[in-house]
């Protein structure tokens, strides 16, 4: 059972990579230096704003998905 459970966590975070690792590579190529520095004040405010909020959203999910595995 729990190694199943292990297999389904370990498929479910290769799917999870391989889904950012498309989506950063496209970002990359559309969010150059260049056009990062066109940008608007207010837009870059909310892109960091968002990106802030993402990044304590992942820690909180990280931190939820340790404490069910440590209950395996």
């Amino acid at each position: 059972m729990r190694l199943q459970v292990a297999m389904k966590v370990i498929m479910d975070n290769f799917s999870v990579l391989e889904i950012e690792h498309c989506l950063l590579n496209e970002l990359l190529n559309t969010l150059s230096s260049n056009t990062m520095m066109k940008l608007d004040d207010t837009l870059t405010r909310n892109i960091v704003a968002k990106i802030k909020d993402l990044q304590i959203k992942r820690a909180r999910t990280i931190k939820k998905l340790e404490s069910l595995e440590a209950s395996l």
